[in-house]
């Protein structure tokens, strides 16, 4: 089981369901601005998620490969996203929107401060805001992209150069989840021909 059983999904004729209690998930290092996928244990809401996929027809077994101790002690409910979650995509589109103090915002789930910190850090840092924090000119055309701040920031710069194809492509490449050339070392794929990646960028 992943975190797709904890979804309403059902599937006929699923009967046993072997969970690790695992999950991976996209934790924010504020510090370095860095997201880094993190195996954790799963809080106990979402074991019962889990083991709901087996027997929502016909009667079913949940194995979880957990000592009952272990999972006795799991947190109860998972973590809201917003708590670990790069915010500086939603502060740009938040300042697009006219909310120049995100911070006052009423949240269902309140981000930590330092998140929040760390996301204008950010956007200051790519240019995209004047001295009053509020977006400029470059953090306008960021916005209008509506991807991640720092490819938007690329994009931008490289259209604003005379390789901007080359740049382009570099960012095809740097999506590229594995790259299509089935190799997993992206330096080396880089220094391949690029003729596809080239023709999509031009799309």
């Amino acid at each position: 089981a992943t975190n797709i059983a904890e979804t309403s999904l059902t599937i006929e004729g699923i009967r046993l369901v072997v969970d690790s209690a695992l999950e991976r998930s996209a934790l924010l290092d504020a510090r370095s601005g860095v997201t880094r996928l993190q195996t954790q244990r799963i809080s106990q809401a979402s074991m019962i998620q889990r083991a709901g996929r087996a027997g929502r027809l016909m009667p079913g077994l949940c194995l979880h490969l957990v000592p009952q101790e272990q999972a006795s002690r799991a947190a109860a409910q998972s973590e809201p996203e917003i708590v670990n979650s790069d915010l500086s995509s939603l502060w740009l589109d938040l300042l697009q929107w006219g909310c120049t103090q995100p911070q006052q915002l009423q949240w269902l789930d309140q981000p930590p401060a330092r998140n929040l910190d760390a996301a204008q850090q950010q956007l200051t840092r790519l240019g995209a805001l004047d001295n009053n924090g509020l977006l400029n000119t470059l953090g306008r055309r960021m916005a209008q992209l509506g991807c991640d701040p720092r490819l938007a920031a690329i994009l931008c710069a490289a259209g604003d150069e005379p390789d901007a194809v080359a740049s382009a492509t570099l960012l095809v490449a740097i999506l590229e989840d594995p790259p299509r050339s089935g190799s997993a070392d992206l330096r080396d794929a880089l220094h391949r021909p690029q003729a596809q990646w080239q023709r999509r960028a031009q799309q």
